[in-house]
């Protein structure tokens, strides 16, 4: 389950990913932090749609998948 929320401060975007926490600057470098975090995806990967693009081909589809692509390609939660 995916869960979002915009909070004041200096990392406002939050993300709960099944629990894989992350927060950021913007909706995309939130799940960024919470999949790198967790191991979902390559230790290192800054790029947001090569991690959709990481996810698309590696993890089965189903509407938390749908939901997260959606994040990380139009930076939006």
């Amino acid at each position: 389950m995916i869960k979002t929320e915009i909070v004041n401060g200096e990392l406002p975007y939050r993300i709960n990913i099944d629990n894989l926490r992350g927060a950021g600057k913007s909706p995309s470098s939130a799940a960024m932090a919470a999949l790198s975090a967790g191991g979902k995806i390559p230790a290192g990967m800054r790029d947001s749609k090569a991690a959709a693009m990481y996810l698309f081909w590696n993890y089965e589809a189903n509407s938390n998948w749908e939901k997260l692509i959606h994040i990380l390609e139009k930076n939006e939660f």
